[in-house]
């Protein structure tokens, strides 16, 4: 039976391509090609059972997400999926309201990935997060929190002058844990190191006299990168303050500076660098973490020697 009918160029030449009808039986056929002079040319092929077409296509996949992230820390995901396809991120609450959606896209490859950065005003506690391509969901959990390796605690926020400072401490075990109190103008008058115990605790005392100055002393402990500060009152109630501590006097030009900032929760403060000619070299805006807290480096890099000053106030 006739199947279809070609053309030659302008050369004489001819290609062309035809479908096999699907009713057409397996086996040996003879086909054959006729002009319209009556030549013929025959060639015989052979017709097999055809195989269905399997589509290759990639399952929705995540690598390892952190289950456990900071106020201000940055957070990633990756994973694949089907090609050029859109991958939805829906955040939620442990209520199951949505507090956040965002879509991202799959390259050619299948390879996706999405990266941001948890607000420091992010509210804490445990988030739902669903990863979907349309088709499949992946449901994964992080909790966001304020993790500190040291903290330390007075047995009492006020004490009368003349009356011993009394403090309880746990830090990581075994590892030494530097305590300083500075008096309500800002003047060292206690320091000691101190290693935790195989639980991880530590204490320490200062005594007061009837001359201490009264106001609002500031504790500060310090282990490896992890800082914590407390506020104590002596002759009344401690006041909020904002208060800096840097981790040594003397640097070298090649040093950077470790500046701890305490102050209110989520509020800011600005710290300005004076220079020996009490002119002011730098200067930027910091934004406290849900604790309080601020911890920054500032490189020394341009500066020349000299007597600096660091000044942070709201």
């Amino acid at each position: 039976s006739k199947v279809q009918d070609f053309k030659t160029d302008n050369t004489g030449h001819l290609v062309g391509r035809t479908k096999i009808p699907i009713t057409l039986e397996t086996g040996r056929i003879d086909l054959t090609l006729a002009d319209n002079q009556g030549h013929k040319k025959s060639v015989s092929i052979r017709i097999s059972e055809s195989q269905p077409i399997v589509q290759s296509t990639k399952r929705l996949t995540i690598n390892q997400v952190t289950g456990l992230a900071e106020p201000g820390q940055t957070v990633s995901v990756n994973g694949t999926g089907k090609p050029d396809s859109s991958i939805k991120i829906t955040v939620k609450d442990p209520l199951g309201i949505k507090m956040f959606e965002t879509v991202v896209k799959a390259d050619s490859r299948g390879s996706w990935s999405y990266q941001t950065t948890i607000p420091l005003d992010a509210p804490l506690g445990s988030r739902q997060v669903d990863i979907s391509d349309g088709v499949e969901t992946i449901t994964k959990t992080i909790s966001v929190s304020v993790s500190n390796t040291i903290k330390i605690f007075a047995s009492s926020i006020t004490y009368a002058p003349g009356e011993k400072l009394v403090f309880n401490g746990t830090a990581k075990s075994e590892k030494t844990v530097q305590v300083t109190i500075n008096d309500p103008i800002g003047k060292e008058i206690f320091s000691e190191i101190i290693t935790p115990d195989n639980s991880g605790s530590f204490n320490f005392e200062y005594q007061t006299t009837q001359s201490s100055p009264k106001g609002t002393y500031a504790v500060f402990a310090t282990q490896g990168e992890s800082n914590y500060v407390l506020r104590i009152g002596l002759g009344g109630l401690p006041t909020p303050q904002i208060i800096a501590k840097i981790d040594k006097l003397n640097y070298q030009s090649d040093d950077k500076v470790k500046l701890t900032i305490q102050g209110a929760p989520k509020s800011s403060a600005s710290v300005l660098i004076i220079d020996p000619s009490d002119k002011v070299k730098t200067t930027e805006t910091v934004t406290m973490g849900l604790d309080g807290a601020n911890t920054r480096e500032i490189s020394l890099s341009g500066f020349k020697s000299g007597i600096y000053t660091i000044v942070a106030k709201q």
